[in-house]
């Protein structure tokens, strides 16, 4: 299990871009990509709940197994 700081690391980092390149339509994060910087941060850092930020880093996970190892 990742810790609390790693996570909204994590975040941030996949606020900033998403690492495959183009997100597909149904990522989480499309609509904070838009944003300013500053935004991006705090939004990463406070703005969501540790709940919502443990489901996001989940499907990026399952996102990027789905994209990066077909079946």
């Amino acid at each position: 299990m990742i810790s609390y700081g790693e996570s909204r690391e994590r975040l941030f980092g996949l606020v900033i871009e998403c690492p495959l390149g183009a997100a597909e339509e149904n990522c989480p994060l499309r609509a904070a990509r838009g944003i300013k910087l500053r935004d991006q941060m705090e939004f990463s850092m406070s703005r969501i709940s540790d709940p919502v930020v443990s489901d996001i880093l989940t499907h990026h996970e399952a996102c990027v197994r789905r994209r990066l190892l077909p079946c």
